[in-house]
């Protein structure tokens, strides 16, 4: 099922972003509560728990969680690479008054890959609190009451 993954890449309006990062934790929620609610009983309800089909729900169920570990680290380098953008842009923003200002505009944000994502320690507190997460936590949060409704 998950032998063979490919990277991809697209681009988004950053508004569409908080809904895309909630759709991969949508995404991965439903593939944890599918684990937890058949593959998981499915695996106890063995009259014999060490036999082959123990071992071989355990392997699928271990193939499962891997792929919402993919998903969740997807959502990991996006919030990072939408935290890196926003640390640029403010610092963009507080180098331009210094600077001689330019007709050509504000400089493109770097590309948003997992090699150039900035150290999370070195990020400053001030251009953190720019970054508007709170619809992401409170989503997450629902998520995760849905979670412990299903458990």
């Amino acid at each position: 099922m998950l032998e063979e993954r490919v990277n991809i890449q697209y681009s988004i309006d950053i508004e569409e972003l908080p809904k895309e990062v909630e759709r991969l934790i949508e995404k991965a929620c439903c593939a944890l509560e599918e684990v937890c609610s058949t593959d998981m009983q499915e695996a106890v309800k063995s009259s014999d728990s060490l036999s082959l089909s123990t071992l071989t729900s355990v392997e699928q169920i271990r193939k499962k969680l891997a792929g919402v570990d993919y998903i969740l680290n997807d959502v990991s380098q996006i919030v990072n690479g939408f935290i890196s953008f926003k640390v640029q842009e403010a610092q963009q923003a507080h180098q331009a008054p210094q600077s001689t200002q330019h007709e050509e505009g504000p400089m493109p944000p770097m590309a948003m890959h997992p090699g150039s994502m900035p150290d999370m320690e070195s990020l400053t507190e001030e251009a953190v609190k720019n970054v508007n997460v709170d619809a992401l936590q409170e989503r997450l949060n629902e998520l995760r009451t849905k979670q412990q409704s299903v458990e």
